[in-house]
């Protein structure tokens, strides 16, 4: 190349003067060094220009001095005088840039070679102190030198003097050096300083300094922590103080002279701890694991690692660590059962159940066992960790594993409060060895894993110890990363395992024992009260069922999957069991009779009706009540049923007891009135072939009432075999019943109700007209007759048609709920918003004084979401949030409402509101795809670093078996048509069964012609 280069380093500098020593010093080898020293005042702060030209004096620098008001002036002065003194390049770096050696050598080479005019650097930025990074690493890339005479200012009216352009710019890449900006390092006063003299200081966010910049020293997991554009700097990561920083001074250098052994050394009056490792595969989480231990071995009492029959090497691995004895099991026996094995071999004071896949840092383990012995009271304690669920969860700073100790060691010195939770995960479980021995292990029913730590939490709740969340002990998580290898089907070990866990504990619920079980959508502690224990109660029924004398009356066949559970449930509450099976060839008689029922075998009658009134004949009590084999009886219902039958009065014939659907979940599914509980009097009988009434019968006799309690229906055959056999039967009964009462009015309902629910839409409209033609205004089916006629118009398309069926039922049955729910519903399909919204604030939300059927969620959480989806759709998106947030109090275990809160929230950038939601989601269901998916909307809404795609890329960093953030990172991939960088992740999902992954499989396949795979 032509022509001779001359290089000088000029700093532009007004009165920053805390690290330019060590800048000048980093710069030294790559020019000539100027200090170009504006003595003006900037944005009316006048500051002390003479501490920098001390200071730059000393270093060897030349020093011009000049009256610059503004950064941009100021560096366009420095760039014409430097070419009026002969240079050819300049590097500008600020007086808090410190460079690494490699990347002053790199930008050398680029001056001789001219490759590029203009040169761009990474920086690492960073907080409060040298050894404390802002992450991720910032997006912008200032420019830090150019060749003089080729360059020209973009915009003089820019407050930032760096903004130049002209010949050929090049972006450094990190591996050949980086910045070191010390842009927040330093006391207060320099920080404030920094902030104020800003041309652009109004545009400090408000309450930054008191919130954020002092606030971060009490909370080091803060993030969103830049002071005029919050996203930019992510959070704050503590890692050891980089080379090119050593000299640096630290003005913030803490002391931990009061509890060095967080670092080294035990602390006083340690216990004996065992840690008992359960492992199944995985030798790289394994060997980090007890590598992590391995520094620990001063303060432990014992490491155990139990093989539960392994599929790779991984014992192998663990048996080099000396720190760990290792044991074997012959077979795989689970979680559960691996984890009382090592703990029945294991002699120390406290045992800390730790999965392979975690890392134990020393400060985290230390503050683990002191929460733990902070009170006799305490039974369990668990840490907080990245990948863990309830309450546990935190958003760690740190980017790297190699960090987790300095991050672990920071929170350890925190003031975050301990905390009484009434669950713990099992990741990481330290408990008292007397504790153990008294609630006993881990149950062993709980296969392969999940579910059996919350079974455990709820023993210790019961027994009346606390357990605590360490609010200060971290301790790092992989995540299911032993459940990958050792289940295919996650998702349904999890759902059979809490059936498991809810079957168990069910009486204590049912009886009012306890207020609710740890784990199952309430986070809240668990009330006991004592005189509901149900030995207790079980004195007090066994008098009540003597005095009341009630008849149970069932009809059967084929029930073995359900009856002994319905039959346990009522046993307690009856003075006899009445069972008239109608031809079972399973073990359903043999059922009945071993739990003490009186049984009568007659042949089928082609008659509901018939059979239930064949099992009245052999009932002796003074009472009947009559439940179905799919139907359970709460204890609360038990009660109230002998206490009616005792206080009845003699007027009242019978009482209604409805029947709850549960298939739906808490709060919602059908619930359908039934007269269940009547007097045993001569004459009384059903009707009916199908879908049998005692009622008619029953108003012969006298009254009848309502109790407040429901009748579980939780064992309905939902197979597609079970329904085939239910719909071949009802309509050859329903045939028979049209024949013997054609112009019934509840039969012609039943005809049309069951072409409702089979979809024949026409022909449900058609007979529910009959029925309602036929029916009298008093009629109990009635009002339900006029909502699935509405409905099924509805699903015809015939909307107008649908509007007005249900505007006329309204007007006749004023007090229906169901009636303008459905209204509301058809009207929003038709685009009749105001008028959908009036339906649903104007409807009842009870149904109390009638008879009814009706889904009972309609009454809560369904008419507020839909009215938030109405409201938000009208441009109310406050009133639409209030409504959701209310929908998802009343029904904490769905996510329906939560969803559309946040879909919303970030379409009003309403942010906090996101974020909330977000948590919320993530606290219920983990890294789902709903989750995922609105994550990285809220990454884009926000700005953060690489947006959506580099949201999802860090979430698998974390936990790299996280299926939501990786399905929705490959359909990133796809939608840019970077299909090579999808592909892998598309397999891993295939791998996991996800469908979706599978089907762009086959696309990507037929694109490059492999029409096999």
């Amino acid at each position: 190349m032509a022509g001779k280069v001359k290089s000088a380093v000029a700093f532009c500098v007004h009165d920053d003067h805390w690290f330019l020593r060590f800048t000048i010093d980093s710069f030294r080898n790559a020019g000539d060094l100027y200090v170009f020293l504006s003595r003006m005042p900037w944005n009316g702060e006048a500051g002390d220009w003479t501490k920098v030209k001390e200071c730059a004096e000393e270093c060897g620098a030349k020093v011009i001095l000049g009256d610059w008001p503004v950064e941009v002036l100021h560096r366009q002065a420095a760039v014409q005088t430097l070419i009026d003194l002969g240079y050819t390049h300049a590097l500008m770096p600020d007086s808090d840039e410190i460079a690494e050696p490699q990347l002053v050598e790199s930008l050398r080479k680029i001056i001789r070679t001219r490759l590029a005019q203009r040169v761009y650097v990474h920086m690492d930025t960073y907080w409060s102190r040298p050894d404390c990074i802002i992450r991720p690493r910032e997006r912008l890339t200032p420019l830090l030198m150019m060749e003089l005479e080729a360059v020209h200012p973009w915009d003089v009216t820019m407050f930032n003097g760096r903004l130049y352009g002209g010949g050929i710019g090049f972006i450094l890449p990190p591996e050949l050096g980086v910045l070191h900006h010390l842009s927040y390092v330093g006391p207060d006063a320099r920080i404030q300083r920094k902030i104020s003299t800003w041309s652009h200081s109004h545009e400090v966010v408000d309450r930054w300094w008191s919130e954020i910049w002092l606030g971060w020293h009490e909370n080091k997991l803060m993030r969103d922590l830049h002071p005029t554009h919050p996203p930019v700097y992510g959070y704050v990561e503590r890692i050891p103080r980089p080379d090119p920083l050593k000299e640096v001074i630290d003005y913030r250098a803490p002391s931990y002279d009061s509890e060095p052994y967080l670092v080294a050394g035990a602390p006083p009056a340690w216990p004996k701890v065992s840690i008992v490792i359960p492992l199944h595969g995985g030798p790289k989480e394994i060997d980090q694991c007890l590598e992590s231990l391995d520094k620990l071995e001063d303060i432990l009492h014992e490491v155990i690692v139990v093989d539960d029959a392994s599929p790779d090497n991984a014992p192998k691995v663990a048996a080099k660590h000396t720190c760990a004895r290792l044991l074997k099991n012959d077979s795989n026996l689970g979680f559960a059962a691996t984890c009382n094995r090592g703990a029945a071999e294991s002699s120390g004071e406290i045992i800390l159940f730790l999965n392979s896949d975690t890392m134990l840092p020393r400060a985290g383990f230390i503050r683990l066992i002191q929460s733990l012995q902070s009170s006799g009271a305490i039974g369990a304690a668990g840490p907080v960790s990245n990948n863990v669920g309830y309450y546990q969860r935190i958003n760690p700073t740190y980017s790297d594993p190699s960090t987790i100790d300095l991050f672990a060691e920071d929170l350890a010195r925190s003031s975050s409060p301990d905390r009484d939770v009434e669950i713990l995960v099992g990741f990481a479980l330290a408990v008292k060895r007397n504790v153990w021995d008294e609630i006993g292990p881990f149950d062993e029913r709980y296969e392969r894993g999940m579910f059996e730590d919350t079974d455990y939490s709820y023993r210790l709740c019961r027994a009346g110890y606390r357990m605590v969340l360490a609010a200060r002990a971290f301790v790092h998580h992989w995540g299911s990363r032993t459940l990958e290898r050792n289940v295919s089907d996650p998702g349904e070990l999890l759902q059979r395992n809490r059936a498991v866990y809810e079957e168990k504990w069910r009486s204590d619920i049912e009886t009012g024992f306890a207020s609710h079980l740890p784990g199952l959508a309430i986070p809240a502690p668990v009330q006991f009260n004592p005189s509901r224990e149900r030995a207790v109660l079980g004195r007090q029924i066994d008098r009540l069922r003597k005095q009341a004398r009630i008849s149970l009356c069932m009809i059967v066949r084929d029930e073995e999957r359900v009856l002994r559970a319905c039959l346990e449930s009522a046993k307690p509450f009856f003075h006899e069991m009445i069972v008239v099976d109608t031809g079972s060839t399973d073990g359903t008689v043999e059922i009945a009779k071993d739990l003490g029922a009186t049984v009568f075998e007659i042949e089928w009658p082609d008659s509901f009706a018939e059979a239930r009134n064949e099992s009245l004949k052999h009932a002796t009590g003074e009472w009947i009540f009559w439940l179905d084999a799919d139907d359970t009886l709460p204890f609360p219902t038990g009660e109230t049923i002998l206490e009616a039958a005792l206080k009845a009065p003699p007027t009242i014939a019978g009482f209604v007891v409805p029947i709850q659907f549960v298939d739906a979940g808490p709060g919602a599914g059908t619930r359908v009135d039934h007269v269940k509980l009547f007097r045993n009097n001569r004459g009384v009988t059903f009707e009916g072939r199908i879908h049998e009434q005692v009622l008619t019968s029953l108003r012969k006799h006298g009254e009848v009432a309502r109790l407040e309690a429901v009748i579980l229906h939780s064992g309905y055959d939902r197979s597609p075999e079970g329904q085939r056999k239910k719909r071949a039967r009802d309509w050859h009964l329903l045939e028979l019943d049209l024949a013997e009462r054609p112009g019934h009015p509840f039969v012609l309902f039943n005809i049309g109700m069951t072409h409702h629910f089979s979809g024949n839409h026409a022909e449900a409209v058609d007979w529910l007209q009959r029925s309602i033609s036929h029916s009298g205004p008093s009629d109990s089916h009635l009002r339900k007759a006029w909502a699935m006629m509405g409905v099924s118009l509805r699903e015809l398309g015939r909307l107008d048609e649908a509007a007005d069926v249900l505007r006329t039922a309204i007007g006749k049955i004023p007090d229906d709920p169901e009636l303008p729910f459905q209204l509301g519903m058809t009207l929003t399909s038709m685009g009749r918003l105001l008028e959908a919204k009036q339906a649903y604030e104007s409807m009842p939300t009870s149904t109390d004084g009638h008879f009814s059927s009706v889904d009972v969620g309609i009454l809560t959480f369904k008419r507020l979401h839909n009215l938030g989806c109405v409201k938000q759709a009208l441009g109310d998106y406050a009133g639409a949030k209030a409504d959701w947030i209310e929908a998802t109090r009343l029904n904490p275990g769905s996510i329906q409402s939560l969803v559309a809160l946040i879909d919303a929230a970030l379409i009003a950038s309403d942010l906090r509101t996101a974020k909330q939601g977000l948590e919320d989601l993530l606290r219920m269901g983990g890294k789902t795809v709903d989750w995922a998916d609105r994550r990285a909307k809220l990454a884009e809404a926000v700005g953060e670093p690489g947006g959506g795609v580099a949201a999802m890329q860090r979430e698998l960093d974390v936990d790299s078996n996280a299926i939501g953030p990786r399905l929705v990172l490959s359909r990133a991939l796809l939608g840019a048509q970077n299909i090579d960088a999808a592909i892998p992740h598309l397999e891993f999902l295939d791998r996991h069964n996800v469908a979706e992954a599978a089907f762009f499989l086959g696309v990507a396949a037929v694109r490059r012609g492999d029409h096999e795979t």
